[in-house]
């Protein structure tokens, strides 16, 4: 199963813990570079520079660059245990751990049956 939440709510979830975020602040959680935004994008989005369409954009061209194999490898993973994908933003707002989801649903057929979205 793959959960998506916030750093204040992670360990509501069960699951291995994994931080998609540039910065942890005061969270200790293993890092997953390869789903990191660039930190203009972080600072874009938090400033009104860019738009969600503009930082979508953006995000899913990350998400292209990623070796196909990692993102599958990722996917069976999720299949076989419980994985928390974090980042700062509270539940309901735009966040991109959103969009890794729907990337993967997308792109490699992930099932929504697998995802719990917070």
């Amino acid at each position: 199963m793959l959960y998506t939440a916030c750093f204040r709510e992670a360990e509501k979830y069960p699951g291995e813990k994994w931080s998609i975020a540039r910065s942890q602040g005061r969270h200790h959680y293993k890092p997953l570079k390869i789903l990191w935004p660039t930190w203009d994008m972080v600072q874009g989005i938090k400033q009104k520079q860019i738009s969600e369409v503009e930082y979508t954009r953006r995000y899913y061209a990350i998400l292209d660059r990623i070796d196909l194999q990692r993102l599958k490898n990722f996917v069976e993973a999720i299949q076989e245990r419980d994985i928390v994908l974090l980042c700062h933003e509270a539940e309901g707002q735009f966040c991109h751990r959103r969009l890794v989801v729907q990337y993967l649903m997308e792109k490699l057929g992930l099932n929504s049956e697998l995802v719990e979205v917070h």
